[in-house]
């Protein structure tokens, strides 16, 4: 609550355990809430061939949303591995669930190194107005293995991603349509991408813009720096943040 209590409007006590079943042991989690106040959950489980993600809706009161999924469980299962990284809900409150298939090894050799974002309805089913079949596959780098890790819809509908690429060391961004496909008014064929050679850490969308938090360096000449995006995809900007001890600071 706000008073800092449990909320025992929300299962009893305020603790709801999700039920997701068998959780792989790797397993991220995330967590988001959509206009209603229903509470969405993602992580990966198990399955008998490799690994799926599961989405978790619950109601405001935190019991079972039985009108998603099955019985409140809906499985995303594109690849043998697919592992969950961002996940969302647009103004309709539909999911978006961004995904990469390199962590553990790829089924398929059309998903090695490639990230895709799923959208679903409502009611947990593939949404197949986007993107033909509710998936959009994108690569940040050529030959690169990239995954998402931001994600937010503006007010267009635009999906706007911020992704990684570990390989390249490369970071960028990716904005698709509402459809699905990619918005070719956004850098090259909806992709832009810089080489940062850096380690990413955090990245944030918002109202179409893009930044990453990131360092450089090695041993004690590492220095923190921030690189950023503007709406239009064309302004890409990395600099340094000196940073003393109890300062504040936001982008």
């Amino acid at each position: 609550t706000s008073e800092g209590e449990p909320d025992t409007s929300f299962s009893a006590d305020g603790v709801r355990e999700l039920p997701f079943g068998e959780l792989h042991r790797l397993s991220p989690s995330y967590v988001t809430v959509d206009s209603q106040g229903r509470v969405l959950a993602a992580a990966m489980t198990n399955a008998p061939k490799g690994e799926n993600t599961r989405i978790v809706r619950l109601n405001p009161d935190g019991s079972s949303d039985d009108t998603f999924g099955s019985n409140g469980r809906a499985t995303v299962n594109v690849d043998i591995t697919d592992w969950p990284d961002v996940l969302a809900v647009d103004a309709s409150d539909r999911v978006l669930l961004g995904l990469d298939f390199e962590q553990l090894s790829p089924g398929d050799a059309k998903y090695a190194g490639r990230s895709g974002v799923v959208r679903l309805r409502q009611n947990g089913g593939y949404d197949r107005k986007f993107s033909n079949d509710g998936l959009a596959l994108f690569r940040l780098a050529s030959g690169g293995a990239s995954y998402p890790m931001a994600l937010d819809v503006d007010g267009t509908g635009r999906v706007v991603v911020a992704a990684y690429d570990w390989v390249s060391t490369s970071y960028g961004a990716i904005r698709l349509l509402s459809s699905g496909v990619a918005d070719t008014t956004y850098g090259h064929r909806g992709v832009v991408s810089a080489e940062c050679r850096c380690s990413i850490y955090s990245a944030d969308v918002h109202n179409g813009r893009v930044a990453f938090v990131a360092n450089r360096g090695v041993e004690k000449e590492r220095q923190a720096v921030v690189a950023r995006i503007g709406v239009d995809g064309t302004q890409v900007q990395l600099g340094e943040i000196d940073l003393v001890a109890g300062d504040d600071f936001e982008f």
